[in-house]
């Protein structure tokens, strides 16, 4: 899952607004941190911390391994295509030789794909439309409403949105998900993985309190709920490399 990318121009945005998530998901308690187009994600296994940084204006991201006090980067290592086999063979080397745990994490997060070295990225994932079931929660403080997702005339799952207005956020207060999102699937090889569910935060009705998503065959699969939800301005040291890490094999 591990690739690089072309670096992109992007235009100037707007001051958005911080933002942080506290959701649980399979009984782990995970942490999103947002503000202008930088990401963090805070989450464990196994009792074991994991923290992912995203940049999306120098299009870098960062695995950081607290306990090792350790980092690698994902950033460029197929912009050029005469380089995608040795780009190739250094990501499956890199992927390798992570520790369980965080190979785990990031391919659960962003999809695995069996071809993570291709030169193309993969088709854009179907678009999601979502059907007003019409119940009303209240969830994490909020007050939320019902959703089926629809994807490919199927359903993939059904939540409970908190609207932007009652948030008091817009889906560009997310622009650094929506980023991470494309990024993974244009540049690291994923198709509908983990990713996609990132980038339909641009065309949700609101911010999810309540996910439950379902496989294929319409059985269920994971749950995943808001614990807190919070505006104001992240600081600059929650996107950066603590010092005293020491950088590991790209």
């Amino acid at each position: 899952m591990l690739r690089g990318c072309i670096m992109l121009c992007l235009v100037s945005l707007p001051a958005l607004a911080g933002v942080t998530l506290v959701t649980e998901r399979l009984g782990q308690t995970s942490k999103v941190f947002v503000e202008g187009n930088k990401a963090r994600l805070e989450t464990s296994r196994a009792g074991h911390p994991v923290t992912l940084l995203f940049d999306g204006d120098a299009q870098k991201l960062t695995l950081l391994d607290d306990t090792a006090r350790t980092f690698r980067v994902v950033d460029a290592l197929n912009a050029q295509a005469p380089h995608v086999a040795d780009a190739d063979a250094r990501m499956k080397a890199a992927l390798a030789n992570m520790p369980p745990d965080q190979r785990k994490m990031i391919e659960e997060r962003m999809g695995a794909s069996g071809n993570p070295g291709a030169a193309s990225a993969p088709a854009a994932p179907a678009p999601i439309s979502y059907q007003k079931l019409g119940e009303t929660k209240r969830i994490a403080g909020f007050s939320c409403t019902t959703y089926r997702e629809i994807q490919n005339e199927k359903p993939k799952a059904e939540g409970c949105f908190i609207t932007w207005a009652a948030a008091g956020l817009t889906p560009d207060d997310f622009q650094a998900l929506k980023s991470l999102g494309e990024f993974t699937r244009r540049k690291l090889g994923t198709a509908a993985g983990g990713d996609e569910s990132l980038a339909a935060f641009s065309t949700a009705p609101g911010i999810p309190a309540e996910r439950n998503a379902f496989e294929a065959d319409g059985r269920p699969a994971t749950s995943q709920r808001l614990i807190s939800l919070s505006k104001g301005h992240v600081t600059a040291d929650k996107f950066e490399i603590p010092a005293g890490y020491a950088q590991q094999g790209r």
